[in-house]
């Protein structure tokens, strides 16, 4: 897992999660165990950040959610060469050498500020990244002969930029003001990716759809937006 992390003083960094957990009474007590923004040492960040006006941002803010390789229970988890230990104490018990290989692994990461969907997996990652587009809300369409360019109003700690290439159409509805989405689909079909607001779509039938879009290729720029 890969992320933007942002710190009480609106200090934005990114870096590897190593680590979660939670509690079954708060579901808002719920930590990540990442690297500082010096990558020197582990420490615990709340996901969660109440602003003045009560609404809820993430600290932390989902790039790649890939969990293939980790060692999950109930309210915890940790990457598997860290499932000795307690992931609420790790950042204070971590050994010297694998503190050191948390912090090459995080230097070995391949970032890329644009990143291209491919296939299921990368459909899968950008739905999981958003939530499924929870309280996604359009803001401005940008096109230049078959390419999209479609900017989404900051929510839950990020800013989504979504690219639409080689035949590209798309439909904001009837009300595109109102239109906040609270689920979405993301599917490939007939060489085409459609994105829509809608729960469970796996067929693209226009007719019977809100707000979509759909084109051949497809990619995505995920920034995290300043705590308030």
């Amino acid at each position: 897992m890969y992320a933007w992390i942002t710190d009480d003083n609106n200090q934005t960094w990114r870096g590897m999660i190593f680590a979660y957990y939670g509690s079954n009474q708060d579901p808002y007590n719920f930590h990540y165990v990442v690297l500082d923004a010096d990558k020197k040492h582990l420490i615990n960040v709340s996901l969660f950040h109440i602003g003045a006006t009560q609404r809820i941002y993430t600290r932390v803010v989902w790039i790649d959610s890939d969990m293939s390789d980790w060692t999950k229970n109930t309210n915890q988890g940790m990457v598997n060469f860290l499932s000795d230990y307690q992931p609420r104490l790790l950042a204070d018990q971590i050994s010297v050498e694998l503190l050191k290989k948390c912090i090459q692994l995080d230097e070995e990461y391949n970032y890329q500020e644009i990143v291209e969907v491919k296939g299921a997996s990368g459909i899968k990652n950008l739905l999981e990244i958003t939530s499924w587009f929870d309280d996604a809300h359009v803001t401005v369409v940008k096109r230049s002969d078959e390419k999209l360019k479609v900017h989404f109003a900051p929510t839950w700690g990020y800013k989504l930029t979504l690219f639409f290439d080689e035949s590209a159409s798309y439909d904001l509805g009837e009300d595109s003001e109102c239109n906040w989405w609270s689920d979405a689909s993301l599917f490939l079909e007939g060489g085409y990716f459609c994105l829509c607001d809608a729960e469970d779509v796996q067929h693209f039938d226009p007719k019977e759809l809100n707000c979509w879009f759909r084109a051949k290729k497809m990619s995505y720029k995920l920034e995290p937006s300043p705590l308030a």
